[in-house]
């Protein structure tokens, strides 16, 4: 998990923490557990926050491995 990706792509779309804690139906004590990596984030809450910021999973909540 990228918290600095994810919370810069917040940032381009004018989406604060509270925003997105209301989008994702948690409250930001959760949310903030899950950008510190303590909890993870559902496949549902991963595909919410993708499509509320308009981007990929990949780089934010998956790393791009190459061999």
């Amino acid at each position: 998990m990228n918290k600095k990706m994810l919370y810069a792509k917040m940032l381009e779309k004018d989406i604060n923490r509270e925003q997105m804690c209301e989008l994702l139906n948690i409250n930001p004590a959760t949310f903030s557990r899950k950008c510190n990596g303590r909890t993870e984030f559902t496949l549902g809450e991963i595909t919410k926050i993708c499509d509320a910021l308009n981007v990929s999973p990949m780089g934010i909540f998956f790393e791009e491995k190459v061999s």
